[in-house]
């Protein structure tokens, strides 16, 4: 990859970073209203909404990555899951992991989530199994960008 693509490809993850700080500050702002009252089917959805465009978000960039450096994005029903397994190993020559083991375990349970969500109706959404993707969204955010920033120096962008 030529310096010229190298910040071509950090220009678009920085564009899909902006737009994953908007979803997260959206999911901060309906956590923070909740106030610890269990949230109303309406709210239910829009945390599920929200979770699953971080996830999109975060796919968004791995299959840029994975384009960009690797030259192969995964396709077939299990594609998302073997993109999250791609970036998870380093390519002799090519470039290192971008994913630890606990960041992809993070990124998978996330990714399961979203799976969920685009198949269930809405009354079987439960706050219980919400809450903790919703807290957690923010650091996983935050591991993800240094990944992605600790890569980036290591090629040389």
């Amino acid at each position: 990859m030529t310096k010229a693509e190298l910040r071509v490809l950090r220009a678009q993850l920085l564009a899909e970073r902006s737009r994953l700080h908007q979803v997260a500050a959206q999911l901060a702002a309906l956590d923070s209203s909740l106030q610890g009252r269990t949230p109303s089917v309406v709210e239910l959805m829009a945390a599920g909404g929200f979770l699953h465009n971080v996830y999109n978000g975060i796919e968004n960039c791995m299959s840029r990555l994975a384009h960009g450096i690797d030259e192969s994005v995964p396709t077939g029903s299990d594609s998302h899951r073997l993109l999250l397994d791609q970036l998870s190993v380093p390519i002799p020559s090519l470039r290192p992991s971008l994913l630890s083991p606990e960041l992809t375990t993070r990124i998978d349970e996330l990714r399961r989530f979203r799976h969920a969500f685009r198949h269930m109706y809405f009354f079987d959404l439960e706050w219980a199994r919400l809450r903790p993707l919703v807290t957690a969204a923010p650091a996983l955010l935050l591991d993800f960008e240094r990944a992605i920033d600790d890569l980036l120096v290591q090629l040389g962008a």
